[in-house]
């Protein structure tokens, strides 16, 4: 029997929930590591699979998560702690605020963050059906959660492409500290988290809602980019050779879900290129792929056609979306996804 996942190990469940609350909208993401048929195995060189990347989908934070936002890079787990962020969409799009600003843009102009939790206030005449709303939590807990503050220490930007359009994103280098620090006396039942952490912030604002680059190469280069700066390095490399890898857009399922659907798929061809083989031995193997070594069940989607079954592109998608919905959101979206594989796939030949 394959393992297999459920909602609750998908959901990104916060440490210290403040009020009991662990909710954040965001989802752990697994790439699909599809298991090749005994028949085709004992036909290929011994080859160990690389070690699938780990990924966070999520919503760009709302003025009142940041700090439940940035709380996450501070975990004292280094399986559960991203270095880096990329985020795919901009601030404002179109004079509609699509992300708070959970950063500061200015070297100089550290941003402080607080907690904060949700409240529902309690029905009245004039309101019988009250909305949730925001509100500090109490002071004992505000003391023992502490802020953070986010300090810009560099900005570079990114490659420009050949077509000379621009820089696809810019490269920040943030640190995260939690202001004080923890009062080992005054905990008040929170866990320990780290105290400070560096955090590598990839800021792409070129890529609108619902929409697609113009080209895939920019794309391409921020995955490696953004794979290479996860690496974990020292002591901790012994248990696992990556950190996982947050992603944001507004929502956190089109525009996220593309760049993850796109790194699921070249990190498989990349694997299955490694063998040598002609292009129809290689579109035979990916044609009989079994499923993945991890599974969901029960599936929240209805299984693929049988007639997709040799479209990687199509396989990945769905698993993707069976660990969050939505992702991959449009045609358009989708569109892009195959260009970029198939870019990336004639770059190995």
């Amino acid at each position: 029997m394959l393992p297999t996942l459920g909602d609750q190990a998908i959901r990104y469940h916060l440490d210290n929930p403040i009020q009991e609350n662990d909710y954040i909208n965001a989802s752990w993401i697994s790439e699909p590591a599809f298991e090749l048929p005994d028949s085709l195995l004992s036909q290929l060189p011994d080859s160990q699979p690389p070690q699938p990347q780990t990924w966070i989908a999520s919503q760009g934070p709302l003025d009142r998560t940041c700090y439940e936002f940035w709380r996450i890079f501070l975990h004292p787990d280094v399986a559960r702690r991203p270095k880096v962020i990329i985020q795919l969409t901009a601030f404002e799009e179109r004079s509609a605020v699509k992300c708070a600003r959970y950063k500061p843009d200015e070297e100089e102009s550290p941003r402080e963050f607080s907690p904060y939790c949700t409240v529902k206030p309690d029905p009245s005449p004039s309101n019988p059906n009250p909305r949730w709303d925001w509100a500090p939590p109490d002071q004992a807990q505000m003391s023992a959660l502490g802020r953070i503050q986010v300090t810009l220490q560099s900005k570079q930007l990114g490659p420009v492409p050949r077509d000379g359009s621009g820089s696809f994103y810019r490269k920040n280098k943030l640190l995260v500290e939690l202001l004080p620090a923890q009062d080992e006396q005054n905990q008040q039942g929170i866990q320990p988290i780290l105290q400070k952490a560096i955090v590598t912030h990839y800021e792409c604002t070129g890529w609108h809602d619902h929409g697609t680059p113009d080209s895939v190469e920019p794309i391409l280069e921020l995955i490696d980019s953004a794979k290479a700066d996860s690496k974990i390095s020292g002591p901790e490399d012994s248990a696992q050779s990556t950190s996982p890898i947050l992603v944001h857009c507004s929502a956190g399922v089109g525009r996220t879900g593309t760049l993850i659907a796109i790194a699921s798929c070249n990190a498989q061809l990349a694997h299955l290129r490694s063998y040598n083989l002609p292009d129809h031995v290689l579109q035979n193997i990916i044609s009989h792929l079994g499923p993945p070594r991890l599974v969901l069940e029960p599936r929240r989607i209805p299984a693929l056609p049988a007639e997709l079954n040799g479209d990687l592109v199509a396989r990945t998608v769905d698993f993707l979306r069976e660990q969050r919905v939505i992702m991959v959101q449009t045609p358009g979206q989708l569109d892009f996804v195959y260009k970029a594989v198939a870019h990336f796939s004639a770059s190995l030949s």
